[in-house]
């Protein structure tokens, strides 16, 4: 019963990040936001690396046009597992947009201020972390991190800490969400574009970029800028589109995933069906003779019922260590409880009709 459970929240959970991540992209595409297409053929790209100081200065520039149009940038990179757990931890970088965009709350502290975005990696920058590693970086403590691909050493103070499971979508990976729980997350400031940034740097933020803007001669604007700087080729796209074109390309995919979810929901209730019922049909017998000694059948009914549930609830306890309290969690809770009572209706309707010797003779 318990792996059932726990299969079914991972089916749950599955299912909810596909929908959630959908229904965000889909919320931004009602915004007017813009996202980057690359298509910068490889050798070009080789190009770029090995001759990274040609084109850095025309990367920040990109950069900050695309950051003076109202866009939103995040990426990031592993930072490596921490001293004192087996949590690996990801750095993530993002501008003040990004912030008012998802609109993330607080567990503790307070979140980023615009004057939080003029720091610098020679300063103790102010660093917000994931739920996860709330225990490892602690509120109001100073800390070594090491920001951006070319892993640039600063102290960060710890300034807030994310509610549980916060996240936000990528159209790289679309239908899912990337979760900030074991992540610290650096506020972009121009010093660090200007002084420590690498075009690998630059490149991943730009791939991240959600652009917003309601004017198509700016964004127009915006892309022959790109164009002329011959770099990466990036294009300019709306998400709306992009959605649909993903969408498109991942349907095949997504539907596997569904279609799996669905089977192994589905064997999932057979299971606990199942497992529910043998354990019922072997009480019958104790029924009956409860029964025949005076006990009333309203007081039967109660038994089966307080049996039936006391498995569905330890077989819960489990999904709540691994899943917390979730949608996912609650979901599996009420799909227990479902099952539990079709589980009851045969037992309870065998009580009610069949004579009580026949019930004796057959559970024997």
């Amino acid at each position: 019963m318990i792996v059932i459970f726990i299969l079914s929240g991972f089916t749950f959970a599955q299912i909810t990040d596909i929908v959630g991540g959908i229904n965000k992209l889909n919320a931004l595409s009602m915004s007017s936001a813009y996202t980057i297409w690359d298509s910068t053929p490889s050798d070009k790209v080789d190009e770029i690396m090995a001759n990274e100081e040609d084109y850095l200065d025309r990367m920040k520039s990109m950069f900050y046009q695309a950051q003076k149009s109202d866009a939103y940038f995040v990426w990031g990179y592993q930072a490596g597992f921490t001293d004192v757990s087996d949590i690996l931890v990801e750095e993530k970088i993002a501008n003040e947009k990004f912030f008012s965009v998802n609109n993330f709350k607080m567990s503790e502290g307070r979140s980023f201020d615009k004057d939080d975005f003029k720091s610098s990696p020679d300063d103790v920058i102010p660093i917000i972390v994931g739920y996860n590693l709330k225990d490892i970086y602690k509120l109001n403590n100073t800390y070594d991190f090491e920001i951006g691909g070319d892993s640039v050493p600063c102290k960060g103070k710890i300034i807030g800490v994310l509610e549980y499971n916060s996240s936000y979508p990528d159209l790289s990976t679309l239908g899912h969400e990337y979760s900030l729980n074991n992540s610290y997350i650096v506020p972009l400031s121009d010093s660090f574009i200007q002084n420590n940034a690498s075009v690998p740097d630059l490149d991943m933020g730009l791939n991240s970029m959600f652009l917003f803007s309601n004017d198509e001669a700016k964004t127009a604007s915006l892309q022959k800028y790109f164009d002329e700087q011959d770099v990466f080729s990036y294009t300019l796209v709306p998400v709306e589109t992009a959605v649909e074109s993903y969408i498109d390309m991942l349907r095949p995919q997504l539907l596997y995933q569904l279609f799996i979810s669905v089977i192994i929901l589905t064997f999932s209730i057979i299971g606990m069906i199942s497992s529910l019922s043998l354990i019922v049909s072997k009480n019958m017998h104790d029924y009956g003779i409860h029964i025949l000694l005076g006990a009333r059948e309203i007081q039967i009914y109660l038994r089966i019922v307080f049996q039936v549930f006391i498995i569905i609830l330890a077989a819960f306890i489990p999904v709540v260590f691994l899943f917390g309290i979730s949608i996912d969690c609650i979901l599996v809770l009420l799909l227990g409880i479902l099952i539990g009572a079709i589980t009851l209706v045969y037992p309870l309707y065998k009580l009610k009709k069949c004579n009580i010797i026949d019930i004796l003779r057959k559970y024997e």
